[in-house]
């Protein structure tokens, strides 16, 4: 007999193998909710063990013990039933224990226990009651990096290695690809371009161009951009550093987000193109991934999301349906702003039948293979005819376009008994119109630079290899490949050393490293080297730098005095470097982009020289901690963050009020609650924060001074209808910190905020006596509602009073 009764019934059997896998723990009374995840989870390749699995027979305890042992992830559902389970306590702990990845969904706002809350906080997180629908959380828990680890890697080589040993037992016709089938036609397509006529080049362009015209008339009466002025307030904070939160280790991610006018008569689809890599063929491909969109109520423009902006930009694909074409542009979203082509690429619909235009090739149909659904669509429908074809198992397949909804037609994975190997098809329809692109890499081979830097940093599977990172880079013996040796040799804690560092900057400085001559320089200057300054000026004058880096530290050391006699130059190399789009220059001088038709510019400069040498030192310290244009130093990008800071930039004291978190390698309590304190006065969204920590004495002394303190902060928030607030003021009256024992106005501000632990505290306040007459039914009652939120101490507290009753 089993431990528990089990309700899970996926279409998918648990998984059994050695590869990594994810362990599911789960109430059962949530299966409903959870089935649908599993499944989406299964038919996106991830491997999934639960509880379904468990031998008739098997002791429980040993069977989720072993599977637990064994996962690489435990995937932990919390909800209200799941708090009151032994069982799914039992599995976190050993999770825990055995220090597995754990990934947290939160079903409902729950408040799960204080040692398990504790325990989980540094552990990632998704609260799937906080999404508008399913589709949504789908994505966002598809592509959770922490989870990918468990996928089955769907690259042709990868697949074809672990699946498809048996190929030859494979019947012909099963060989056919429908994917195989595009790229000859793509073939085709590109000979016929190359082909065309004169004339009909000429038609195609004057089509460009009015859709250009077109395009840019929607942009202009879109156009919502105000006066220019200086901006003091641009961070330099790279996207995947965009946390918040660093006391109590939540994370929370923004996405990027932008608009484009929509064209009478033309639908638009975005597509994002995503880099990947083959580990086993050591070569890159693109996968697309179509984004995210939202039309306006008046329906003149559309907003597009990414959810995962990337430092260096995301590469995206823009195609514009029109009746009988589509107008394919590229552009980048790099830094909140998108770039696209001037010049689109337009591809025709032929009127009659045409050799490029795709008709599928008859193939015969294995019907032992089908579902008697897929048969039932093949053999009853008249009008429009269900073709399903074999597709290629791979990443980088073409994107196949539905011609009447402007969306991706999606491919099926399943596997096939009689090959004993994973297959996919898509589902089409006879007759009608489809678009088909796909995207290739024109180098797939990684450089030595790439592999070494995959080594280095253990990213795309490839193991973290110190070692066979600087192998690589030795191959390569290039000045570039030297530097980044000696980037290791400086910030690789395994093979610190700082006399080879020196060695390999000084011998990437010889091969004219231009990264390493900048660096060599800023070495000096952080070391007031000034004797060295006339051969520092020298040496970086006379660069060839095109990125902005060389110019943008020339300002610098200008502005801070370090050359002497060239003041009035700063800012003709500031400019310099923003108008090579060097974005700590464009910060320097407050600005998002540089026009240059105005001449506001020079002005703003002058006007905003206190202000800017703040900026100036935030930028610095951002190119030194973040590594911008050159290799990272963290220690002396935090000593340039705290002379902006000292200087007043609210931007210097946000970085290192989370450079000093809890948590953090540079873990200064005293130092962040004091930035914390100071950027609270302009940013209320840090009270609750600020008064929490004054109230635990966490960077502070705890006592009544700091009491006090905390519960001015927080009145004014309770004040404002903020829940956590009216929750925290009421603890804070209950037991008398930062104010007298008011357990009246306790009551009342527990009763508003109606969280989990304020109904505990409100049946706790019934059952003593605080404030109100005793009240055994009233307490019951709150103590019910407490726990039916999730609060873990009012579920103890109604066993003990059921205890007592017994």
């Amino acid at each position: 007999m089993r431990g528990r009764n089990f309700n899970m019934r996926c279409s998918f059997n648990p998984y059994e193998g050695k590869e990594k896998y994810i362990f599911i723990s789960y109430s059962h009374s949530d299966s409903e909710i959870i089935i649908p995840i599993l499944e989406e989870l299964n038919s996106n390749g991830y491997r999934i063990w639960y509880d379904d699995g468990i031998e008739w027979g098997s002791e429980w305890p040993e069977s989720v013990a072993q599977h637990l042992h064994n996962c690489e992830i435990c995937m932990a559902f919390h909800s209200y039933s799941s708090i009151l389970s032994p069982n799914c306590r039992q599995e976190i702990n050993y999770a825990l224990k055995k220090n597995k990845g754990i990934l947290s969904v939160y079903l409902e706002d729950v408040e799960l226990s204080d040692g398990m809350d504790m325990q989980l906080t540094s552990y990632q997180s998704t609260f799937l009651y906080q999404y508008d629908n399913m589709n949504q959380f789908f994505k966002k828990l598809i592509h959770t990096q922490l989870l990918q680890c468990c996928r089955i890697d769907f690259s042709a080589t990868s697949l074809k290695k672990k699946f498809d040993t048996n190929c030859e037992n494979v019947k012909a016709d099963s060989k056919y690809s429908f994917d195989k089938e595009l790229e000859v036609k793509f073939g085709e397509i590109k000979k016929k371009t190359e082909e065309e006529s004169i004339l009909v080049k000429k038609i195609k362009n004057l089509k460009v161009k009015k859709f250009i015209e077109e395009f840019e008339e929607e942009v202009v009466r879109n156009d919502k951009s105000e006066k220019e002025t200086f901006n003091a307030e641009i961070s330099l904070t790279p996207v995947e550093w965009q946390y918040k939160n660093p006391y109590y280790g939540c994370e929370s991610w923004t996405g990027w987000h932008f608009t484009l006018p929509n064209i009478p008569g033309v639908t638009t689809r975005v597509f994002e193109m995503i880099r990947k890599i083959d580990y086993d063929t050591l070569s890159a491909y693109y996968i697309c991934e179509l984004l995210d969109s939202t039309i306006s109520d008046d329906e003149k423009e559309t907003t597009y999301y990414e959810d995962y902006p990337q430092h260096e930009g995301n590469e995206l694909i823009i195609l514009h349906f029109k009746s009988n074409e589509v107008y394919v542009n590229t552009g980048i979203l790099k830094d909140d702003k998108v770039s696209i082509s001037k010049r689109p690429i337009i591809i025709e619909k032929s009127q009659k039948i045409d050799k490029t235009e795709l008709y599928l090739n008859p193939v015969a149909y294995n019907t032992r293979d089908m579902t008697d659904e897929m048969l039932l669509e093949v053999k009853c429908s008249k009008e429009n005819i269900v073709i399903w074809r074999e597709a290629d198992i791979s990443e980088s397949v073409p994107i196949v376009i539905d011609s009447d909804t402007a969306l991706p037609v999606k491919r099926e994975l399943y596997y096939d008994e009689l090959s004993q190997g994973w297959k996919a098809r898509i589902k089409l329809i006879q007759d009608k119109l489809y678009y088909a692109f796909q995207v290739k890499v024109e180098n797939p081979e990684l450089s030595n630079m790439e592999i070494a830097t995959y080594y280095r940093n253990g990213l795309y599977e490839f193991p973290k290899d110190i070692i066979k990172a600087i192998e690589y880079l030795e191959k390569e013996n290039s000045a570039l490949s030297t530097y980044q040796i000696s980037d290791i040799f400086r910030n690789e804690k395994s093979v610190s050393d700082y006399e080879m560092y020196s060695k390999y900057l000084r011998l990437a400085i010889s091969k004219g490293c231009d990264q390493a001559i900048i660096e060599d320089a800023i070495n000096k200057y952080l070391k007031n080297e000034k004797e060295e300054s006339n051969t520092i000026w020298d040496s970086l004058t006379n660069l060839k730098d095109e990125s902005g880096l060389k110019d943008f530290i020339i300002g610098y050391f200008i502005e801070t005095s370090y050359f002497q006699g060239k003041e009035n130059e700063a800012y003709d190399y500031y400019w310099k470097s923003a108008c090579k789009h060097f974005k700590p220059a464009l910060v320097r001088l407050g600005r998002d982009d540089i026009d240059l038709e105005k001449v506001f510019e020079r002005r703003d400069y002058n006007e905003n020289r206190k202000n800017g040498l703040a900026l100036a030192h935030y930028a610095m310290g951002a190119i030194l901690y973040y590594g911008i244009g050159i290799n990272s130093e963290m220690k002396e990008g935090i000593q340039v963050f705290e002379k902006a800071a000292e200087l007043g930039s609210k931007l210097a004291m946000k970085e290192l009020y989370r450079i000093y978190g809890y948590g953090s390698i540079f873990e200064n309590r005293k130092r962040s609650l004091y930035l914390l304190r100071k950027l609270e006065e302009d940013d209320k969204s840090l009270s609750n924060e600020l008064a929490n920590r004054l109230w635990d004495g966490i960077g502070c002394e705890q006592n009544n001074e700091n009491d006090i303190i905390a519960y001015r902060i927080t009145e004014k928030l309770a004040q404002e209808g903020n829940r956590v607030a009216q929750h925290n003021l009421g603890w804070a009256n209950r037991m008398g910190r930062g104010c007298n024992v008011n357990y009246k106005e306790a009551m009342k501000l527990f009763m508003e905020a109606q969280r989990p632990s304020s109904y505990f505290y409100i049946a706790d306040m019934y059952e003593n006596g605080l404030g109100v007459d005793c009240n055994q039914q009233e307490a019951l009652k709150y103590y019910q509602i407490a726990a039916d939120k999730g609060s873990k101490r009012a579920i103890d507290r109604l066993k003990k009073m059921s205890a007592q009753e017994d």
